[in-house]
């Protein structure tokens, strides 16, 4: 009875993961300043621009919380790389550190 249910969950696991697979073959990030061309296997390169017609509600959503939500990622962000140049000693002895 447990081999069966193993069995079924193993099955649900491999559909699962086929499933999550095709989806992000699916998904694509387009930088910032950058365009896109989209290719469909199925229609082939499209002429149509997605996403000029939602900046605005792309921009109006970001700018709204930019200073709760975006600026203390960058903080985190570069606090992090600046750490990761020195090592523990020269952390605690530099004056360096602090002004960059």
């Amino acid at each position: 009875m447990a081999a069966k249910e193993f069995e079924s969950l193993g099955k649900l696991g491999l559909t699962l993961a086929v499933a999550g697979s095709v989806v992000n073959s699916a998904l694509y990030t387009v930088d910032a300043w950058h365009r896109v061309v989209i290719f469909d296997q199925f229609h082939g390169v499209q002429d149509i621009v997605l996403v000029t017609s939602q900046l605005p509600r792309i921009y109006t959503s970001i700018s709204a919380d930019f200073d709760e939500w975006v600026l203390p990622s960058i903080t985190t962000e570069i606090l992090k790389s600046v750490v990761a140049r020195f090592d523990t000693g020269e952390l605690i002895t530099r004056e360096l550190v602090p002004r960059q």
